[in-house]
């Protein structure tokens, strides 16, 4: 299938949507100078890189201006150990040569690794077709010296050229720095039979790790943030104060774990909201001890996910996960996140399933309707989500201020309990917004406001939905409101999210 969608199209709807974007570079499998380049294509100048020069061609003479880049993706989790590790599996526990390596570079010895295509690294492309002039790739190039590749469990012999080989010799020749390797015709050296398995044994590297990135990223563009994606203590112990350090990214989910009905997992998500909201400051404590100053932390991914196999809820044909319970969620992660000065949140993924989508058997992977923010298209309809993130995202880059609950309801449930309502506070200008998002899924909350001098009129918004687990009839209702009294009372819906904006009145 054809690619339709690079960073040229990417950056056109960010652009439209007036919003800014990270950019993840491929460590796996790419080099530092590869990286630069690509910073380059995004941010330099024309005249001054033959890549700004072809975005021009591309139709965007102008630079992107990309500021925040990540170096691979969740290298720590074990199916993403790419070049780090030999047998990757996913488990719990840190990986502490692993985390050194993507810190530092490094290399690593593998043992009948398959041997692939450049274009397809599933486990049957190193099954030969029997064609001849067979090309395949090993993985993780470049390739130390003394590589053993074999054919159904027979090493062949590597020679500099397939010229002068007969046409039943069992050679091969290799590309150390691409990974390449090339088989015979049946002319010059034997064709590969089909249907036999081609693999090698190997030592991947010497390979760059992320400070090599950084630096060379840098160069293209020193205005740049360049964060690591190895989440843990064991890259925090790997890495130090290593001046190289720039920033770092955070992955925190809510996982459901096991089947349960609408209630228990609403409540299950919303004390987890809480949970990871601690999670990220621990990690950003962590941060700043280690690297002795402050380091940014990012939220590149957020949600509610089921673990895959399990069911999002017991009822058939329903679906938990695109309603209104993980909207209230990305509210309340939101508040945490711009309360603990979190400089990025962004939210898996856009784009949402298919039409034919069926509920719970689908959404147990992360390409599914748990993270998604849209409905199918064409016919394309915002989500509850979508709607939290209609009504947040002004918020964007606004003062932070101290808000806080006072003597506040608990939703008390069987799994334990937590507080129902959770506030944000932001300026912008004169310009005064509270955020209240009342998280128990069944009782109105009637608080007392306690404002600063001045603001009394306002536009207030709410998230408005028939019951915390539904998908459709929900919608954004708004209003006016004045307050007369010194300290106004307001109700807050059982499962909603408002947003009351208040000019500051004129002396």
């Amino acid at each position: 299938m054809d690619s339709t969608i690079g960073p040229d199209e990417h950056m056109a709807l960010v652009e439209q949507m007036g919003a800014e974007t990270t950019m993840v570079v491929n460590f796996a499998t790419a080099t530092p100078q590869e990286a630069a380049d690509w910073v380059s294509y995004m941010n330099a100048p024309v005249g001054t890189s033959p890549w700004a020069d072809l975005r021009a061609e591309h139709g965007h003479p102008e630079p992107y201006g990309v500021t925040w880049w990540e170096v691979g993706n969740e290298p720590d989790v074990g199916d993403q150990a790419y070049w780090m590790e030999q047998d990757a599996s996913i488990r719990p526990g840190e990986h502490p040569e692993r985390a050194h390596k993507y810190a530092f570079g490094g290399a690593t010895e593998f043992t009948d690794q398959p041997l692939t295509t450049d274009c397809d690294r599933r486990a049957d492309a190193q099954i030969s077709d029997g064609s001849p002039d067979q090309v395949r790739q090993v993985a993780y190039a470049p390739v130390a010296p003394d590589p053993r590749v074999m054919v159904d469990g027979a090493v062949w012999t590597q020679i500099p050229t397939l010229d002068g080989a007969g046409p039943d010799d069992t050679v091969y020749t290799l590309d150390h720095e691409s990974g390449e390797v090339r088989f015979g015709d049946g002319v010059h050296g034997s064709v590969p039979p089909e249907g036999s398995r081609l693999t090698v044994s190997y030592t991947s590297g010497p390979r760059a790790g992320y400070v090599d990135f950084v630096r060379a990223m840098k160069e293209a563009d020193p205005d740049i943030r360049v964060c690591s994606s190895y989440q843990g203590d064991a890259f925090l112990a790997a890495i130090g104060d290593d001046p190289a350090f720039d920033c770092q990214v955070s992955h925190p989910y809510t996982w459901i774990v096991s089947p349960m009905n609408a209630d228990q997992t609403h409540d299950h998500v919303m004390m987890g909201s809480d949970w990871q909201a601690a999670h990220v400051a621990r990690e950003q404590a962590e941060i700043r001890h280690t690297a002795g100053r402050d380091i940014p932390l990012l939220v590149t991914e957020y949600g509610v996910s089921p673990v895959p196999g399990f069911q999002t809820w017991r009822e058939p044909g329903r679906d938990y996960l695109a309603s209104v319970s993980p909207a209230l969620y990305v509210a309340t992660q939101l508040a945490a996140f711009a309360e603990g000065g979190v400089p990025v949140a962004l939210k898996h993924s856009l784009v949402d399933v298919p039409a034919d989508h069926t509920g719970d058997e689908t959404s147990t992977t992360l390409g599914s309707r748990n993270v998604a923010i849209f409905s199918p298209g064409p016919d394309f309809s915002p989500s509850p989500t979508a709607l939290v993130l209609q009504m947040l995202s002004p918020l964007a880059g606004q003062e932070v201020l101290a808000s806080k609950v006072e003597n506040g309801p608990r939703r008390v449930s069987a799994a334990g309990q937590y507080e129902a309502l959770v506030t944000l506070a932001t300026r912008s200008g004169d310009d005064l917004t509270l955020t209240v998002v009342n998280r128990d899924p069944e009782r109105d909350v009637e608080a007392e406001l306690t404002l600063p001098d001045g603001y009394r009129d306002g536009e207030v918004a709410t998230l408005d939905a028939p019951h915390f687990d539904s998908v459709t009839g929900v919608g954004i209702v708004t209003d006016t409101v004045t307050f007369d009294a010194d300290t106004p009372r307001r109700v807050f819906p059982a499962h909603s999210v408002t947003t009351m904006t208040r000019p500051k009145e004129s002396p």
